[in-house]
């Protein structure tokens, strides 16, 4: 049933909701050569499953961690247990973030296991 009173979405002639602006596009498929370079050479073999568990749940829920400082704070314990146990250690220019999702997702490719995710060889 049309409720008068409810106005639905704006449309613009020609406007697409599903179509993304290129400029985002652009900006989201941007990644650092600094990163690219140490995701090619990084063996990440040697995180231990400790590690790995706080990694994955930090990255699974730290967008409910409201406090800015403590989600800097557990995201730099978590780069520094990973700076520890991978060879060779990132680049500091690089984000913590970014650390942590390429140790992961490195690891799982250089073990042969999961989702390697999109670019995968495999």
């Amino acid at each position: 049933m049309k409720m008068p009173w409810r106005r639905g979405a704006a449309e613009r002639p020609g406007a697409d909701p599903t179509r993304v602006p290129r400029e985002l596009v652009d900006w989201a498929n941007q990644t650092s050569p600094t990163l690219v370079a140490w995701a090619n050479v990084v063996d990440a073999t040697g995180l231990s499953d400790t590690t790995v568990k706080n990694a994955e749940r930090f990255l699974r829920t730290y967008k409910r961690t409201f406090d800015m400082s403590a989600r800097r704070e557990m995201a730099m314990r978590i780069r520094s247990k990973i700076e520890a146990e991978v060879s060779p250690r990132p680049p500091v220019t690089i984000g913590s973030m970014d650390v942590i999702a390429t140790a992961l997702q490195m690891r799982r490719r250089q073990l042969g296991y999961g989702d390697a995710g999109p670019g995968s060889e495999s």
